[in-house]
């Protein structure tokens, strides 16, 4: 992170929370145009980069006597190639070329791989957040600025049909899709067919044997309510070959 500041909307919104239970979550409380231009529902927050914590700056009627300091983690919260067809904008809906999935997992440390769909690939990254829990509630993360440093590889070969993540703990297939006829429930079943198939091609395992550890030890994740489903398997269960490149670099 480069800057001691960030923002998130002032709440969680109606579609995510039971009707009635609202509690005018999202109500202005800093006015039009404090926070960002042409928004009031934004709250800023404190950035201590030294220390690696955020704190929302609420103001004293809005506090009780328990002061909230969370740990940073940052995070990309756009990241991908350019989109299939004829068009290869520099960002663009979330969807099998990756864009703005929101998952919080896209960490330092974190090898992604994207199917490519233009010579050239088009990749591209942003939407830098000091933290954001599971479904991105907020509608945001802790929206802020970062510097990044990365690199860019080709794999030949591989049969992907969307975004996967490699981590220190986990392999995890990720599926987004802002379709309104694509709910949880579905985006949940092809992010577990991806993760069988990376099993079975990539780890050699028997489909019996993919269908044990997916009945047994995986696990999930709403990467954003809206958009982004994520089934993750841990590496310690699976073979080496499933998350290492044919040098033997992840």
């Amino acid at each position: 992170m480069n800057r001691n500041y960030g923002y998130t909307t002032s709440g969680i919104p109606d579609a995510r929370i039971k009707p009635g239970d609202t509690e005018n979550a999202r109500e202005p409380i800093f006015g039009m145009h404090a926070v960002r231009p042409e928004r009031g529902d934004l709250v800023p927050w404190d950035i201590d980069l030294e220390k690696l914590t955020t704190s929302p700056r609420l103001k004293p009627e809005m506090r009780s006597d328990w002061k909230i300091e969370l740990p940073v983690r940052p995070m990309l919260g756009t990241i991908g190639v350019g989109e299939p067809g004829q068009s290869t904008r520099a960002y663009s809906p979330t969807s099998i070329h990756g864009g703005n999935m929101d998952y919080n997992d896209v960490v330092e440390g974190a090898t992604m791989y994207f199917p490519v769909f233009h010579e050239g690939a088009y990749f591209y990254l942003g939407d830098g957040h000091a933290q954001q829990g599971d479904g991105e509630g907020f509608g945001a993360g802790i929206e802020t600025s970062m510097d990044v440093q990365f690199t860019v590889r080709v794999v030949k070969n591989k049969n992907l049909t969307g975004p996967r993540l490699v981590n220190d703990t986990h392999i995890a297939s990720i599926v987004s899709n802002p379709s309104k006829e694509a709910d949880t429930d579905s985006r949940l079943r092809e992010a577990n067919s991806d993760m069988i198939r990376w099993l079975r091609e990539d780890c050699g395992l028997t489909k019996w044997e993919a269908h044990m550890l997916m009945g047994s030890i995986v696990e999930h994740k709403i990467g954003t309510y809206w958009t982004t489903t994520v089934t993750l398997i841990p590496k310690r269960y699976v073979p080496a070959r499933c998350h290492v490149l044919q040098d033997g670099v992840e």
